[in-house]
This record gives structure tokens, sequence and C-alpha cells, in this order.
């Protein structure tokens, strides 16, 4: 059973699901980083204690908001399943019903035929 019908979607899908873990991990990297800061700052400037608590629980908030935006896209997409074409092109991108295209190696003289697309025949 193919699940994308065209590979190109299937590649579009990949990366988005790269990008995603990536997300996944560098915000919790970047909330720790960014606590660090304002924690120093509270330190060295206690006069701006309240200020500096609201960018704390902004930094927070933000960082949960960009952490679970990837998981509940993933945990939708699998609860979907295989019921719509997208989600299940989603859960397995890596299976495409397009053949793809064979372009041959042009190996002999300008003078000849330009190359030519040729298109698998499914039969």
């Amino acid at each position: 059973m193919s699940s994308c019908s065209d590979a190109g979607i299937g590649f579009i899908i990949r990366i988005i699901k790269t990008v995603f873990t990536i997300v996944e991990v560098a915000a919790p990297i970047v909330l720790i980083i960014s606590l660090i800061i304002l924690f120093t700052k509270m330190l060295t400037n206690p006069d701006q204690d309240k200020k500096l608590l609201v960018n704390v629980k902004n930094a927070i908030v933000a960082c949960l908001i960009i952490f679970l935006i990837p998981a509940l896209v993933n945990l939708s997409m699998t609860i979907l399943g295989e019921k719509y074409t997208v989600s299940e092109c989603w859960n397995n991108p890596y299976k495409s019903s397009d053949k793809g295209k064979y372009i041959p190696k042009n190996t002999g003289d300008k003078d000849k035929e330009p190359t030519k697309v040729y298109e698998e025949k499914s039969s």
C-alpha cells in the first residue's frame, strides 16, 4: 500500500518532520540558556525583579508552545492513522506510489539529440 501519491510530497513531509525534531530538541536548550541569562540579570540587578520574572514566565510559555506544536501535530496525525491521505503520508513519508523518472546520461557529442526524459510505464 502506498502512502504518498507523489515522491515530492513525501520529501517535503520528511523535511518538515526533521525540522520538528530539531525544534523539539532546540527549544528546551534555548529555554535553559535564556533562563540562565535572565537569572543572572536578576542577581546583578535586584531592582528589576518583577520585570524579569515576567520575562521568565514569557520564556517558559513560549518554549512550551513551540515544543508542543510539533508534538500535537504528530499526535493528531497518529490518531488519524490511515483515514486520510495526509495523515497516512505523514506517518509513512518514505512510501510513495510515484515511480519517478529516469534521465539517461548524455555521453555523446553535442551534435546528438538532447537527452530525453523517459517515464516508467506501469503494467
